[in-house]
């Protein structure tokens, strides 16, 4: 669980959190409802008239975690050892000292960390957990040379009435406040606990909790603010009996509070359907409606779009965000996107949808994503036009020749391929005009976004390049974005299948007012600067777009950090996780020490950070030799997050996506990446393919009518390889179906129960 923090509960000690006898009001159950509300993400904070060190003692005997420490009603504040005081000015303390001595009263001066006295004091007044105080009879030279942060005065009402009027008429940087009828408190005019909390949560939602006149000032800027006494308070806030009552009522808001967003995937692929679903289910805070599964197409076979207004229709009532994968509501999913015979009437009909959402709810926030169309470099007409399986290569290397060629020449090499490179025109023509549409539609979904139908948009680069077809369509969109103005509101990055993921947790970020921090630390030197297959770009390029699009910062230390993201880099290339281990490029060694990645992700989890690990060694699966590791140190199961499948993006966007918002369970989550991306991607899809399927007369792409059978012998052989983990000791997860959602190899559908 992490805790980021956007919500807070601050409260008063004296008569809030503690009786007469510093006794927990609400005993047990008053601290159970604070641990549940730090499990649910709340940090706790705590503003009293004490000094610092009594809220140590309190934090200390109860067991408490506390985030910030607020004392002297506000004005001195701690964070961990950061210290930040609002002193009285010190000629204005010499000068009001020198006036209020002539009376008839008892002067204590605060400093940080002591009370002064000018002769012995009756020790329960005032009650200290921890004595601190001193006795001092030279106050001139005290406040001369010590940092006064407030007097206490202790008199008659009618003397203390008369000194409270004499400094709020006399002095400017300095007020003076009754804090009973025998007590006067003069401090700087801008210390009080609402400025303190003010300034240490400016942007987070507060509920404030107290029950004395001093802690009044916390509920105007306060969410809610309770008050756990029968007083009369000139803010609104509510009266509750006690602190545990306050507690129970922030529980229940806290569970009712969720983010209802209404998604429309890429495609109806696990990957694209179920991952959002399961990580939107690692958090209480989050409802997520997707469309029936059965109008969404399958693989080649376009969804019915015209049942997207009906979806719209019938669940947009109570939603706060949309996620709208473009492609799926224009082409009816993305494989479909590179066949279509569209018009661009019968597309531009389509795109309206969004309109129609727009006006049909004004105030919805909407986050779209419209992909670059790929352009493999292999012959496959898996997932492309037919013609790809003769021609996809040479489509590839023609463009990135030509590409290359007007951006800095060719070598003579280059220029004989180039030259011997034969594809028939209808075939280029066919391929160049569906490309080209794919780029009027990305612009056209800028201009809405211009419009303000879009709230944020993402054109991802699916199976990118540095030159070719890819890098041209990208260089117009971002020459548009340019013109317009719009880069803050647009990212254009390779990615596809994760980006609903990651859009999702920048929905869950805006919702709730978060910004969360990511320090990030690499397995080799060369890490942030290796560019991974099928991208076109270094990785730690790569890593700043992914971190910005969930709405989030990097930062340079870990202290600083929610999130510290441990990123499995290779050596120096990327190369398949299924390739032999003959063939394994000597780099993974000698680039990069393994097991020292391993061990400093234990430093940081042993630490207490909270650790997402993102499996990019190898392009589509993980690492084995790293969750051995990690597994025999046993901190595998501590990790918040893990992903390490297909491309570097798609791990990123995936683990980002789950350490922001998984709160519950999310060990479920981490197993069921682990059995996949690990175990069936690096190493079972192998052995299937190479032993099992042959022997069966079966291939990658055709299971003929032994499609359960596959199935079967793919999760047994999962089951055993996730059971040869100690996690699996601890964490006995049976993996009750496996299904391919393409009948092919290459992904997989699983359910896995504990």
């Amino acid at each position: 669980m992490r805790v980021l923090k956007n919500k807070v509960i601050v409260f008063d000690l004296d008569g809030t959190l503690l009786g007469a006898n510093n006794e927990i009001i609400g005993g047990t159950e008053t601290l159970n409802c604070l641990d549940s509300l730090q499990q649910m993400g709340w940090t706790l904070a705590i503003c009293t008239g004490r000094l610092d060190h009594d809220i140590l003692k309190i934090e200390e005997q109860y067991k408490l975690k506390i985030e910030h420490r607020i004392s002297q009603n506000g004005a001195v504040c701690m964070k961990g050892q950061q210290l930040i005081a609002t002193l009285i000015d010190k000629q204005e303390a010499i000068n009001i000292y020198k006036e209020i001595q002539k009376e008839d009263i008892r002067i204590e001066l605060n400093t940080v960390s002591n009370r002064y006295w000018k002769s012995e004091r009756d020790p329960a007044f005032p009650s200290e957990l921890y004595d601190s105080h001193i006795i001092c009879k030279d106050f001139d030279k005290l406040i001369l040379y010590q940092p006064a942060v407030l007097f206490l005065v202790i008199g008659t009402e009618d003397k203390l009435r008369s000194i409270e009027t004499y400094i709020n008429t006399t002095y400017q940087k300095t007020k003076a406040v009754m804090t009973s009828s025998t007590s006067l408190e003069i401090m700087h005019k801008d210390a009080s606990k609402g400025n303190a909390v003010k300034m240490l949560y400016p942007k987070s939602e507060v509920y404030a909790i107290g029950d004395s006149p001093n802690d009044f000032d916390m509920f105007p800027i306060a969410k809610k603010g309770y008050l756990v006494a029968n007083k009369p308070c000139q803010f609104p806030c509510a009266q509750k009996e006690s602190i545990l009552e306050a507690l129970k009522d922030i529980i229940k808001i806290n569970k009712e509070d969720k983010m209802k967003t209404l998604f429309i995937p890429l495609d109806e692929r696990p990957c694209n359907y179920n991952f959002p679903l399961m990580i939107a289910q690692s958090n209480q805070q989050i409802e997520l409606v997707e469309p029936d599964k059965s109008f969404l197409g399958h693989k080649k076979k376009p969804a019915q779009v015209e049942y997207f207004k009906q979806f719209i229709d019938e669940n947009i009532e109570g939603c706060d965000n949309c996620i709208i994968s473009i492609d799926m509501i224009v082409y009816g999913g993305l494989i479909p996107s590179r066949l279509h015979y569209l018009s661009e009437t019968d597309a531009l009909q389509r795109l309206e949808l969004i309109k129609y959402l727009k006006q049909l709810k004004p105030q919805i926030k909407i986050y779209a994503y419209h992909c670059i169309m790929r352009a493999p470099s292999y012959n496959s007409s898996e997932e492309e036009p037919d013609y790809y399986e003769s021609y996809g290569f040479a489509l590839f290397r023609r463009k990135y020749l030509l590409d290359l060629k007007k951006r800095h020449g060719l070598n003579q090499k280059e220029k004989d391929e180039l030259l011997g490179i034969d594809i028939p025109q209808e075939i280029i023509t066919d391929y160049e005009q569906r490309r080209l549409f794919n780029t009027k539609i990305n612009l056209k979904v800028i201009d809405f976004l211009e419009a303000g139908y879009l709230d944020f948009l993402v054109i991802p680069q699916d199976d990118s390049s540095p030159y070719g077809y890819t890098a041209i369509s990208q260089k117009i969109v971002i020459n548009a974005l340019k013109e317009k103005r719009l880069d803050q509101k647009v990212m254009i990055y390779p990615g596809a299948d994760e980006v609903g993921l990651s859009l999702l947790a920048r929905a869950y970020h805006e919702y709730y007012h978060l910004e969360p921090k990511v320090y990030p630390f690499y397995a080799s030197v060369l890490g942030p600067m290796i560019i991974p297959k099928y991208e076109d770009r270094p990785m730690y390029e790569s890593l700043k777009s992914h971190v910005r699009v969930c709405k989030a910062k990097l930062v340079n230390n870990p202290q600083d950090a929610d999130v510290v993201l441990a990123i499995n880099s290779p050596g120096k290339i990327m190369q398949e996780a299924f390739i032999d281990k003959n063939d394994l490029d000597v780099t993974y060694t000698s680039y990069r020490y393994l097991l020292a990645f391993a061990e400093q992700i234990q430093d940081y989890i042993n630490s207490g950070y909270h650790v997402a690990l993102c499996d990019s060694a190898f392009s589509n699966g993980g690492d084995l030799q790293l969750i051995e590791y990690l597994d025999e140190l046993n901190i595998l199961d501590q990790l918040v997050s893990y992903a390490g499948w297909n491309t570097n993006c798609n791990s990123l966007g995936t683990t980002l996506s789950q350490a922001f918002i998984g709160q519950e369970n999310v060990i479920n989550n981490l197993c069921y990446r682990l059995i996949e991306d690990v175990f069936y991607q690096a190493i079972v899809r192998k052995e299937v393919v190479e032993n099992d399927l042959p022997h069966k007369g079966l291939s990658y792409y055709d299971f003929k009518d032994q499609q359960t059978d596959v199935e079967n012998i793919i999760k047994k052989k999962l089951q055993t390889n996730f059971g040869h983990l100690h996690l699996s000791q601890r964490y006995p997860f049976n993996i009750t179906k496996i299904y391919m959602p393409w009948k092919r190899m290459f992904e997989i559908g699983m359910e896995i129960k504990l």
